[in-house]
C-alpha cells in the first residue's frame, strides 16, 4: 500500500507502527522505512540487526547498552568502528578492552597502571625490527621515558629501567636497564630494519 504525499502527516491513534504484520502475526522478514531516497532504517531479518543508512542524533544525554528501559541487564557489551576496530565492555572482568591504539590530545589519568604495555611470550622470538615496529608509535622521539619490564634472550636477562627513541640517525629503540650476566647498567637497542633478534621474552610497561 502506498500513502500519497498530498495527505500531509500520518497521525497514529495506537502505540504500535507494524511493518510485515497481517494484523494477527508478523511474517518475520526484511523491512524498511524511507525518508528520502537515500535516508532510510532498515530491518534485515537474517542478520538480526536494524541499519541506518545516515548518522543519528540523539536529544539526550545517555546511550545505555543492556537495558531494557527500567533497568540494566549487566551483561558484555560492544561499540564497533570497522569489522577490527571496536570497545569492548567485559563484564565479569570489570573492564573496557580497546583492541586498538587509543590517542588523547591532552593527558590521560588512571587509578593505576601505566600507559602502554606490551608483552611477547617466552619463546616468541622478535627481531630489533619487529620491536621497533610495534613501539614505534607509541615512544615519543628523543627523549628518555621512564619504563619497566624485562628482556630475555641469548645474552642473558635485561631489567628495563627506561627507554629512548633515537631518530638522530638510524632510528633506533634504546632500552636502559640492568644487565645480570654483565653485573651492570648498559643498553639494549632496537633498530629498524634490523633482522637480529631481539628477544625471545619482553615485557614492558612505560
Amino acid at each position: 500500500m502506498f500513502l500519497d504525499s498530498t495527505i500531509g502527516d500520518l497521525s497514529l491513534a495506537g502505540d504500535y507502527l507494524r511493518l510485515n504484520h497481517s494484523g494477527s502475526a508478523f511474517t518475520d522478514s526484511d523491512a524498511s522505512i524511507y525518508f528520502a531516497s537515500d535516508a532510510s532504517i532498515f530491518w534485515d531479518e537474517s542478520a538480526d540487526i536494524l541499519v541506518f543508512s545516515k548518522d543519528i542524533a540523539i536529544n539526550n544525554n545517555l546511550l545505555r547498552f543492556n537495558h531494557d528501559g527500567s533497568s540494566f541487564s549487566n551483561a558484555d557489551a560492544y561499540i564497533y568502528f570497522a569489522s577490527d576496530a571496536s570497545i569492548f565492555w567485559d563484564e565479569s572482568e570489570n573492564y573496557f578492552y580497546f583492541n586498538k591504539i587509543v590517542r588523547s590530545s591532552w593527558y590521560t589519568y588512571t587509578n593505576f597502571g601505566r600507559r602502554v604495555t606490551k608483552h611477547w611470550a617466552y619463546g616468541t622470538s622478535r627481531t630489533q625490527a619487529q620491536v621497533y615496529t610495534e613501539l614505534n608509535s607509541t615512544v615519543p622521539s628523543d627523549v628518555y621515558i621512564i619504563a619497566s619490564g624485562t628482556i630475555e634472550n641469548a645474552d642473558g636477562l635485561f631489567r628495563i629501567t627506561a627507554m629512548k627513541k633515537n631518530t638522530g640517525g638510524t632510528n633506533t629503540i634504546e632500552f636502559y636497564g640492568y644487565d645480570e650476566v654483565a653485573a651492570g647498567n648498559s643498553r639494549r637497542d632496537a633498530v629498524t630494519g634490523s633482522a637480529t633478534i631481539f628477544s625471545t621474552d619482553i615485557t614492558v610497561a612505560y
